[in-house]
């Protein structure tokens, strides 16, 4: 009669191809039996917590959907973001420069939660603790991303098209434009995983402003409506 261990090697072997497609991997384990251990993909890795764009003028919705669902719970597809923000924006601009913030706004509202720009110093970047949507300009090309912190030196980005990445704080203030759009409203999750790894150096009032969509108690903390965007 087959032993049990050779009957569950036998096993693994069986289903090691349905498993390697499933995102796992069979190794060896004592006396030869084979052990069965979770992987993630570099792939995976590299887009965790971030939602991908799939359009060429999808960024902002991504960017929004990558906010909505990491911040906020709210589990809103890419897809699902584009065809809101299209019932207030025009359609003929979206197709030729992509969503603005404006359109962010607008749909935000439908969702019961408030957007709006600020004017920041490059200075105070570092004193910002929730992840803001910000407009890069990457080589004449303009690229909606969520700057999920400023930690030493360096700017942690959740990259729609390009994932989880980080640049220069030096590169990051020569691409952007200055304005950092804000994401207020209830169930803000403190503990968001855009920015989990990040030096947690907790401001308390900037958290609560945000939580409450205390606009006005915003500026104490150094940022500056901005109304053209």
């Amino acid at each position: 009669m087959m032993s049990y261990r050779l009957r569950f090697w036998m096993l693994g072997l069986a289903i090691l191809p349905m498993l390697a497609r499933a995102g796992t991997v069979v190794v060896n384990g004592f006396g030869g039996v084979p052990l069965i251990t979770h992987v993630t993909s570099m792939q995976g890795l590299k887009f965790r917590s971030v939602v991908r764009q799939r359009t060429d003028y999808s960024c902002g919705a991504a960017a929004i959907a990558t906010l909505a669902d990491y911040a906020y719970g709210r589990h809103l597809t890419e897809n699902q973001v584009i065809i809101g923000m299209l019932k207030v924006s025009n359609r003929k601009v979206v197709q030729q420069k992509g969503f603005s913030m404006l359109d962010m706004a607008r749909y935000l509202t439908r969702l019961g939660l408030h957007g709006a720009g600020y004017k920041v110093p490059p200075a105070l970047l570092v004193k910002l603790r929730v992840p803001v949507v910000v407009l890069l300009d990457i080589q004449g090309y303009e690229h909606f991303v969520v700057l999920k912190g400023v930690v030493n030196g360096r700017a942690y980005l959740a990259d729609p098209a390009l994932g989880n990445r980080s640049l220069s704080l030096r590169r990051f203030v020569k691409d952007w434009d200055d304005v950092v759009f804000i994401v207020m409203g209830p169930h803000y999750d403190k503990h968001t995983p855009l920015r989990r790894g990040l030096r947690a150096v907790r401001v308390h009032g900037l958290m609560t402003a945000v939580e409450r969509n205390e606009t006005r108690n915003l500026r104490e903390f150094g940022v500056i409506p901005a109304t053209d965007f």
